[in-house]
């Protein structure tokens, strides 16, 4: 909080005026892009998506399934937001400068530009593809100030579900947490606040996937009628790696079942993101998409399958080595042995 007062301070603030919206079309197989004096949407065959503009205000107007002609989330709502030194700063918070679409090989981009502070600015890239229900968002925050920033938290997304309708969470494993469950789940009802370990968040018509590795700091909440999928680096103590031991050093595991070290002074953020002057941070990546409510629907399966695929829910470093692996398996193979009184070898 001191350093963005100081920030503040420290740089003379100079208002921008602001330009005129002009009437914008743009088009790339079956996905449209069309700006208005006071709408933006993004949309194509399966799915689309839509802002207010307001002078340089910026507010989520709303996400519709198209294939199922209905609303999947209305706003208003956050959208996302990004934490600064604890102090949340959310889209309708941020000082609009750009938006700036662009075709690509399967679909069009488009990437709104924040002021946040005096010069330091947040780049949020909407990407939407030819034929598919899912529509992925990166979130950048640039330093453009003579002091360093401390990145605290972000929503990633943010969107509305009625009172009372289910939430259901997945909190991935992988990598180098060699815990049994390969996959937690959680079942919320929105009206009810949480704020969980978790990857993925299902609600009633739309479901979102932040790209993040499994750990402490990923997190899915709730407050009011939102559902967010996001980071709290303050959650995060330490990431042991490939470490199985009950003593690493001077540190006692309390559960040597886990690698994870989770801040016992919460909400101290112990841990956070340092972004010095001249600096950039990537802050995330999520994936926001429509669906039948049936989580074998298509295009939600296929989205979870390709983070696994690419590792992006957990990086590729932190994976045991392969003796470790083997050692393990050999051990409960045994203990089945043992229990059913018979070899694999038989």
């Amino acid at each position: 909080m001191k350093r963005v007062a100081a920030l503040c301070a420290a740089l003379l603030v100079v208002p921008l005026a602001g330009s005129a919206a002009r009437a914008t079309t743009l088009r790339s197989g079956d996905v449209i892009f069309a700006r208005a004096a006071d709408r933006v949407t993004l949309r194509n065959s399966l799915v689309s998506i839509s802002w207010t503009v307001h002078g340089s205000t910026v507010q989520f107007g709303e996400l519709r399934d198209e294939l199922r002609h209905r609303v999947a989330s209305a706003g208003p709502a956050t959208d996302f937001s990004v934490g600064i030194d604890g102090v949340p700063f959310t889209e309708s918070q941020l000082s609009l400068q750009s938006i700036s679409p662009t075709t690509t090989a399967d679909g069009i981009s488009v990437t709104f530009a924040f002021q946040v502070l005096p010069t330091v600015t947040v780049t949020r890239v909407v990407r939407l593809a030819s034929d598919s229900a899912v529509i992925d968002s990166d979130l950048t925050l640039v330093n453009g100030s003579p002091l360093p920033l401390l990145i605290t938290d972000a929503h990633l997304s943010d969107l509305r579900a009625p009172t009372g309708s289910a939430v259901d969470v997945d909190a991935y494993r992988g990598g180098s947490d060699w815990q049994d469950d390969f996959r937690a789940r959680n079942h919320m009802l929105l009206g009810k606040g949480f704020d969980v370990e978790g990857e993925v968040a299902r609600a009633a018509g739309f479901f979102m996937v932040s790209e993040r590795r499994g750990g402490s700091a990923s997190r899915v909440g709730s407050s009011g009628n939102d559902v967010w999928a996001g980071i709290e680096w303050g959650r995060d103590l330490f990431d042991l790696g490939p470490i199985q031991s009950q003593d690493v050093g001077p540190l006692t595991i309390t559960n040597p079942d886990s690698n994870r070290v989770p801040n016992p002074l919460y909400p101290v953020p112990v841990r956070a993101r340092h972004v010095l002057p001249l600096d950039t941070l990537h802050v995330g990546r999520v994936a926001t998409g429509v669906y039948d409510g049936d989580e074998q629907d298509s295009g939600f399966a296929r989205h979870q399958g390709g983070l696994r695929r690419r590792r992006e829910l957990h990086s590729f470093h932190e994976v045991r080595p392969r003796s470790k692996q083997l050692d393990v398996a050999k051990r409960e193979v045994r203990e089945v042995e043992l229990r059913l009184r018979v070899s694999a070898a038989a």
